[in-house]
């Protein structure tokens, strides 16, 4: 075989094996062309189910942020006095008892860019009086261990079908929240350590608070202010701040009577000049720090003998001294006088007088006719007269004669 017929059946050879090349590079192309297609679809349900787990997980941490934060706002912003600890008001619903997530500062909106609801309930003692506690604050109970308030997201379809109702229908229902709701909740007892301690457990009477308290502003105390520890008055009021106590004329406060109720209340007695502070023992108005009693102007002490110069006196007044009464002395009983009694002026007896003892009687000078005793009947006519000159009279008003 000649050279060239050589060459001609090698060349036919060489471009077969060149087609075949290609026909198998373009053959893996389109293997590799449907796997990765396959891939994907195999791939894409997984890769959509992490991004909604991710968005649920991202909306449950959104709510239980808000959640911390709607505690952080709460007061008892409701008019019952029942001591306990309200959530902020709901406002205007969204749907049914659910309104709008309060702007406290976190997310408003969930990962699917609707709102987040939320829903509040008033605990305590009185909870169906929801006076001052707004228009969607729902009723609760006593116990502390019910749901305070729940956030919500409507989820990936966007639609809440969870309902929020009171305590006689069941508060959150389902309680984990319906179709694909995302619901976060909190009882008064996880709000109390939830809230950082603003929130503290209570008797159906009493909240407290472990913070230190700066009022700026006014502040009215219907009931008893009890201030507790070792601090003195200086610290309880500011240095350039006073206390005002209600007057004995001040309707409802300083003008109470006197009561066990009311023991240890204060007021400002401001009839006499200066005013008085006084103090109820219970039964009386006393003045502070002090055994006596004010009545109006009058100063007055019910509870034993009174003792001047002796500390165990023995009658009402027991004066251990002397003593001098400068003006008109009335005795509406007996005078036991035991010792030397001396009058400056005229004493004059309106009853029986029983005298045990000496009697001396010195009129102002012996050259003066002015009487130095006299005994009158009750019509004011002159029994008997002795004057300071040593006349004496019977029937006399003016005697001549020793």
């Amino acid at each position: 075989m000649s050279n060239l017929t050589r060459k001609g059946i090698y060349s036919r050879r060489r471009r077969s094996e060149l087609g075949n090349v290609f026909f198998t590079l373009f053959g893996a192309v389109a293997v590799v062309g449907v796997l990765g297609a396959g891939i994907m679809a195999t791939m894409r349900g997984p890769l959509s189910t992490m991004v909604e787990v991710n968005r649920r997980e991202q909306a449950k941490a959104e709510l239980r942020v808000a959640a911390s934060l709607v505690l952080v706002a709460a007061a008892d912003t409701c008019a019952d006095g029942d001591g306990y600890t309200e959530a902020p008001d709901p406002g205007t619903p969204i749907t049914g008892n659910i309104g709008p997530l309060p702007a406290v500062g976190s997310s408003q909106n969930d990962p699917w860019g609707n709102a987040y609801g939320y829903c509040a309930w008033d605990h305590g003692d009185i909870p169906a009086n929801h006076d001052g506690c707004g228009t969607s604050i729902l009723a609760g109970s006593t116990g502390t261990n019910n749901i305070a308030i729940a956030v919500l997201s409507a989820g990936p379809n966007g639609t809440f079908e969870t309902t929020c109702a009171n305590h006689a229908g069941g508060y959150v229902n389902p309680d984990n929240g319906g179709g694909d709701d995302i619901v976060v909740s909190m009882t008064y007892t996880q709000a109390i350590t939830g809230s950082g301690g603003l929130w503290t457990d209570v008797s159906p009477t009493e909240a407290s608070i472990a913070r230190d308290l700066a009022v700026t502003g006014d502040t009215a105390i219907t009931g008893a202010l009890n201030i507790t520890g070792t601090g003195t008055f200086t610290d309880v009021l500011a240095a350039n701040s006073s206390m005002l106590l209600p007057t004995d004329d001040t309707t409802g406060f300083g003008d109470l009577d006197c009561t066990g109720g009311n023991i240890r209340l204060l007021r400002i007695n401001d009839d006499p000049t200066p005013p008085v502070l006084e103090m109820c023992d219970g039964t009386n108005w006393r003045a502070a720090g002090s055994i006596w009693s004010m009545s109006g102007s009058n100063l007055f002490y019910m509870g034993g003998n009174v003792g001047i110069g002796l500390n165990n006196p023995d009658n009402t007044l027991d004066v251990a001294g002397t003593a001098e009464i400068t003006g008109a002395t009335t005795l509406g009983s007996t005078l036991d006088v035991t010792g030397t009694s001396t009058l400056g002026g005229t004493l004059t007896v309106n009853a029986a007088s029983d005298f045990n003892g000496d009697v001396v009687i010195t009129g102002s000078t012996t050259t003066s006719p002015t009487d130095a005793l006299t005994v009158e009947a009750n019509d004011n006519s002159v029994i008997f007269t002795v004057q300071n000159d040593g006349m004496v009279g019977i029937n006399d008003a003016n005697p001549t004669q020793e």
